[in-house]
C-alpha cells in the first residue's frame, strides 16, 4: 500500500537514510560506511520525485563527473531517453535548473533513469520507475527489463530492486517484497501471482454475489 515504507526502504539501500536497526550491505560492506563519492559508483537510485541540478542535460546524466560523451550516451539509451533528450533546445547542451528550459515531470523522470544507469551500477534502485513515462518510454523500460530477468542469475551483473504497483514490472521480477503495516514478506514471483488470482478470484465471487442478492426480491414483503 501507498505509504508502507516502500520510498524510505529504498533510501536507507541507496545510503541516503540511515537504518533505524541493523544494517544495508552491499557485497558484505556495510553501504553507510563508504565515502558517498565511492558508493555512488555502484548504486543508480531513481526517486518517485526526480531533481535535478542547475548544468546541462549532460552533466545531470553523467552526476557532474568529468567522462566522456559515450557512457552518457549509453545511459540515455539504456533508459530509452536519447529520442527524448535530443528533441529538447539543445539536446545534451540543454541548460537546466532557475535559468534553464522548463521540463514536464516526465521528462525529468527520464532524465532521471538516465542518471540512474550511468556508469552500470551494481545495484539498480527504481522507485515506481513508469509513473511519470510516456507509453514509448514505459515500453522500452519493461522490454529492457524483461530481456535482464531472461539471464540466469548467476550470469547477472547488476541487481535491480524496483517499487512499484506495477503488474508488468512484477512479472519480470525473480522474487516480490510485499511491505504492509511494518511488516515484510518475501515470496517467488509465482507465489505471489497465484495469491493475487486467488484474491481476486475471492472477490469477484463476493461481488458476484451481491450482485445476485441484490437482484433477487425480499421475501419480506411477501411473507407480509
Amino acid at each position: 500500500p501507498r505509504g508502507a515504507g516502500k520510498t524510505s526502504l529504498m533510501q536507507t539501500l541507496a545510503g541516503a537514510w540511515m537504518p533505524a536497526h541493523g544494517t544495508a550491505r552491499l557485497g558484505n560492506r556495510d553501504i553507510h560506511t563508504w565515502d558517498a563519492n565511492d558508493r555512488g559508483r555502484f548504486v543508480g537510485y531513481l526517486p518517485q520525485d526526480v531533481e535535478l541540478l542547475t548544468g546541462t542535460v549532460f552533466e545531470n546524466i553523467a552526476r557532474f563527473s568529468e567522462v566522456d560523451a559515450d557512457p552518457v550516451y549509453d545511459a540515455a539509451q539504456k533508459a530509452g531517453a536519447h529520442d527524448l533528450i535530443l528533441g529538447l533546445p539543445q539536446g545534451y547542451d540543454t541548460q537546466l535548473g532557475d535559468q534553464g528550459v522548463h521540463l514536464s515531470a516526465g521528462q525529468r523522470q527520464a532524465i532521471g533513469l538516465a542518471r540512474a544507469f550511468f556508469s552500470d551500477p551494481v545495484m539498480m534502485l527504481l522507485d515506481e520507475p513508469t509513473a511519470h513515462l510516456d507509453s514509448n518510454m514505459v515500453g522500452s523500460l519493461l522490454q529492457r527489463i524483461a530481456t535482464y530477468s531472461k539471464i540466469p542469475t548467476e550470469q547477472r551483473d547488476n541487481l535491480f530492486i524496483i517499487a512499484t504497483h506495477d503488474v508488468r514490472i512484477i512479472n519480470a521480477a525473480d522474487r516480490v517484497m510485499i511491505i504492509q503495516n511494518g511488516k515484510v514478506g518475501l515470496m517467488p514471483r509465482e507465489e505471489y501471482l497465484r495469491k493475487v488470482s486467488d484474491l481476486n478470484q475471492k472477490r469477484s465471487q463476493v461481488h458476484q454475489g451481491q450482485l445476485s442478492v441484490s437482484k433477487n426480491p425480499s421475501n419480506q414483503g411477501q411473507n407480509e
